[in-house]
């Protein structure tokens, strides 16, 4: 059971006797280095807490960085992968946390001393935190409950190029019960860059094309998931995610002003008679 030590909880390991820290940050890096020299110490340096980096085919070597100068760091090494995909590599740095608490936070992002004290004074079960809303690039930052993390799946690796997996993830935790709470602005920090780095490693190089696939999948995912009750299925979520990304095409690269398609969510016998009911996306240029 846990107990207190100073104002946070501390878990004792039942096979070593050894204490646990009660937070895990996870960070993940390919070809952030300048980044994650900044960010890493305050990570380390923070109380309480432990740390997971994950080398995502990193060209500058990030891992053999961390593990030469913060020995007690956990590094994932992610090989092979020439394109950077964030859902995948964060899926894959909490794989390796073992404390009741999970940080997610980007290489960009710089915590002040005070951070986890703060949080772990607010943590509960039935909620999460993320950071406040999109423009400060802090959106991504959250902490929530590492079983809570996993029992929704993690993220979702459908998720290609940049923008909205992050809020992904808190739709699926809200979907499931959990409330949304933020994280106090003052308590960390974001390191200013411009877009060119942001897609720098992704397959799709066009910040807002990438955006608004990965957004109008998110929504209409989420919407066929209220109207149902229930997650849609892998499979079902595949198919989405392809209808999706070829409709979003056609608009960027093709030159149309406007397309539309149309989900088939609802169907009801009522004796003689069927109900089908549709969800219709419009997408038009403005």
């Amino acid at each position: 059971m846990p107990t207190w030590k100073g104002h946070s909880f501390f878990c004792q390991d039942s096979a070593s006797g050894a204490v646990k820290p009660p937070l895990t940050f996870v960070t993940t890096c390919k070809g952030r280095l300048s980044n994650l020299q900044q960010s890493l110490p305050r990570l380390v340096a923070q109380p309480q807490s432990c740390c997971v980096v994950v080398d995502y085919s990193c060209p500058e070597s990030c891992g053999d960085w961390v593990e030469q100068r913060f020995p007690s760091v956990d590094v994932v090494r992610v090989a092979g992968e020439s394109s950077f995909q964030p859902s995948r590599a964060k899926n894959a740095g909490v794989k390796h946390v073992h404390t009741e608490w999970v940080c997610l936070v980007d290489a960009d992002i710089l915590l002040e001393p005070g951070f986890t004290d703060a949080m772990l004074s607010r943590l509960r079960p039935a909620a999460y935190f993320r950071g406040p809303e999109r423009g400060e690039g802090k959106f991504g930052t959250m902490v929530c409950g590492t079983e809570a993390f996993r029992a929704i799946g993690g993220f979702d690796e459908r998720f290609q190029g940049w923008g909205d997996e992050d809020a992904d993830l808190y739709d699926a935790l809200r979907f499931h019960g959990l409330q949304q709470e933020f994280i106090p602005g003052p308590l960390f920090q974001h390191i200013d860059h411009d877009n060119t780095e942001r897609v720098k490693y992704y397959d799709v190089s066009c910040r807002e094309e990438s955006l608004n696939v990965n957004r109008i999948y998110r929504l209409a995912k989420w919407d066929l998931a209220r109207i149902h009750e229930h997650p849609l299925t892998p499979t079902q979520c595949e198919r989405l995610y392809r209808i999706v990304r070829k409709k979003i095409h056609r608009v960027w690269r093709e030159g149309r002003e406007e397309i539309h398609f149309d989900t088939k969510h609802v169907e009801l016998q009522m004796g003689p008679w069927r109900l089908e009911r549709r969800l219709v996306y419009r997408i038009t240029r403005s």
